[in-house]
């Protein structure tokens, strides 16, 4: 890990935040999936939660103007609900890739703010545990839709552990314990 700061055996909060930003290559883009195709059995009831919320989203999507679906049947053995789904011109702005089942679409970007914690008794020992916190900024249209929209992840008290070296601070390798 080539990440250090200063020589300085005290490390501030300001300086903690250079290394984590460093350390995480913010800013990073955030993204959720949109399914190309989904298929549900038909003739079953209920549907299963996952379902509903699968219906729900492409419906929700659709009345804001970001998709468009087809709902076409299938026969057979089973029969099975399809649709179809196309980004409409409002989203395609945002989409990263896709592959044979899903569109994958930006959704906004997270960034590291500021370093809310650290452990000053550590810091003589040369191990320093640190809290910091995200915020997601420059979100798209379909932030507020997509599951990682609304679960977001833990924009507070993250912890990342660093070790004093000779020539300054270092990332401790696997102590990252952040949302990204």
């Amino acid at each position: 890990m080539l990440l250090f700061f200063s020589c300085k055996s005290k490390l501030s909060k300001e300086d903690a935040l250079i290394i984590i930003k460093s350390y995480k290559h913010t800013p990073i883009m955030l993204k959720d999936k949109i399914p190309k195709i989904y298929g549900i059995e038909a003739g079953h009831s209920p549907l299963t939660r996952d379902e509903q919320n699968t219906l729900q989203l492409l419906n929700t999507l659709q009345n804001a103007g970001l998709i468009t679906f087809v709902e076409t049947f299938s026969r057979g053995f089973l029969s099975y609900r399809i649709f179809n789904v196309t980004l409409t011109n409002k989203a395609l702005p945002f989409l990263i890739s896709s592959d044979e089942h899903s569109y994958y679409v930006k959704i906004g970007e997270s960034d590291v703010t500021s370093v809310s914690g650290l452990s000053e008794a550590d810091q003589s020992s040369g191990h320093i545990t640190l809290q910091y916190d995200l915020s997601c900024m420059n979100t798209t249209p379909l932030y507020s839709y997509l599951e990682a929209g609304k679960t977001g992840f833990n924009y507070t008290g993250n912890n990342i552990s660093l070790v004093k070296y000779d020539d300054g601070w270092r990332v401790a390798d696997g102590t990252d314990k952040g949302a990204y």
